[in-house]
Order: structure tokens, then C-alpha cells, then sequence
């Protein structure tokens, strides 16, 4: 019976199908405006999570697996084109840390620095986490 309830829900929240489907009116002038400049917008995502084994153990705590982390890479590209030849592109790559620090006995410590002391973060310390712009485009096709 529980399971029935969300679709019974869903039911009672779905339009009818005697009810008039929504329609929309462009104007001449819209339609003229939309011809001129429209846009072509592509997002790519390349996303790998791994999660690294460490044999390795510490000493006194032997029955624990405090050395392993997650790893998450990913890649983001945007690209946005229109017809009267502007082009522009992002690429921003980052990776983030999870699962790299531990405390035992009261002490914090972190296995791994993903970012040196000199790199400007303007997230908390905590977060292993560096994102980086690769790669920044704006072009216009002229001719």
C-alpha cells in the first residue's frame, strides 16, 4: 500500500487529458529577433571518481584503513556559438580529495596537499579541492 500512494499522487497531479495543451504566440518581431542572433550552446562533462587502496598502515593503528582516499577528476567544457560568427569556449578542470585526513588521538593530519601554501583558495583550508580554468576563448569569425 505504501508504494501505491506516491503514484496515486503523481495521478491526481498529472494534467487531464481533456484539458487544452499549453500553446505559445511569437510575435513578428520576435520571430525576426530570433533569426538574427540565435545561439548554439554544447556542455561536456568527463567525470572519473577512484577510490586508491594504500596497503600502507599506521603504526598502533594496524586494523585500519586510514591511508585510503577517494580521488574525483572531472572536466567541464562549455562552447556557445551564434550564426553572425561569435564563438566563445571554457574549459575548467578540477580535481577534489575525499576521505585524505584523519585523526587519531586527537591530532588532524592530512595525507596528501592537493594545493602548495603559495596557491590563493578562497574555499575553507579543509577542502581539498582545485579547480582551474585551462582554458578561456572568445572569437569572432569575420570574412
Amino acid at each position: 500500500m505504501k508504494r501505491m500512494v506516491p503514484l496515486l499522487l503523481l495521478a491526481l497531479a498529472l494534467p487531464s487529458a481533456a484539458e487544452e495543451p499549453a500553446t505559445a504566440t511569437f510575435t513578428k518581431e520576435a520571430n525576426e529577433e530570433k533569426e538574427k542572433s540565435p545561439v548554439s550552446l554544447t556542455f561536456t562533462n568527463d567525470l572519473e571518481i577512484r577510490y586508491w587502496v594504500i596497503p600502507a598502515r599506521l603504526e598502533g593503528h594496524e586494523d585500519r584503513d586510514v591511508l585510503n582516499y577517494f580521488e574525483q577528476v572531472e572536466r567541464f567544457t562549455a562552447h556557445a556559438s551564434t550564426q553572425n560568427g561569435w564563438q566563445a569556449f571554457a574549459q575548467v578542470d578540477q580535481v577534489l580529495l575525499s576521505a585524505n585526513a584523519y585523526k587519531l588521538d586527537g591530532v588532524y593530519t592530512k595525507e596528501r596537499e592537493l594545493r602548495g601554501p603559495s596557491l590563493y583558495w578562497p574555499g575553507p583550508e579543509r577542502w581539498d579541492l582545485y579547480a582551474n580554468p585551462e582554458k578561456l576563448y572568445l572569437s569572432k569569425k569575420t570574412g
